[in-house]
């Protein structure tokens, strides 16, 4: 396990690495939702194959009860797992998550290439609730892809 975890790491690396070298320009606005669009293309092409379970890809409403397979791109911390899923059949749904390993708490945001919040997704002790997103979901969700987009793009991977 410890070796997948680092084989994807370095998977991280290189595509940040690869992106970093082919960002272009344009005004701000549009270079950050190209940034966002790069990473989960990245993640698309060169991730690693998995599988968000029936309970959650429903949730999500990517699915009727059924897995959905995605590619996935993963970070990992002390205590945190960060990831992108991006399915495999329907490059617009993209899911970026965090996991804590302490508290087990999941939060799911299903977005777009271009960044736009569809869904947030709870998981606590195993049970799952969807909740219209608060100002706060709003926030944490921007964090969460200002931190994907600057680690995609110096090919940091966090301690």
């Amino acid at each position: 396990m410890d070796r997948l975890i680092a084989l994807m790491m370095l998977v991280c690396i290189g595509v940040g690495m690869s992106y970093a070298a082919s960002s272009g320009a344009g005004s701000r606005p549009e270079r950050q939702q190209a940034e966002l669009a790069m990473t989960m293309r990245a993640v698309s092409e060169r991730g690693f194959h998995a599988e968000l379970p029936p309970h959650i890809s429903t949730l999500l409403g990517l699915t009727r009860k059924e897995s959905c397979a995605v590619m996935q791109g993963v970070l990992r911390s002390p205590g945190k797992v960060e990831g992108i899923d991006v399915s495999e059949k329907n490059h617009n749904d993209v899911v970026i998550f965090t996991v804590d390993e302490t508290s087990k708490k999941q939060v799911l945001y299903l977005t777009s290439p271009i960044g736009v919040l569809r869904r947030v997704l709870f998981v606590e002790r195993g049970v799952g609730r969807v909740e219209e997103p608060s100002k706060a979901d709003v926030e944490a969700f921007r964090n969460e892809k200002k931190m994907w987009k600057q680690r995609m793009g110096t090919g940091k991977t966090g301690k």
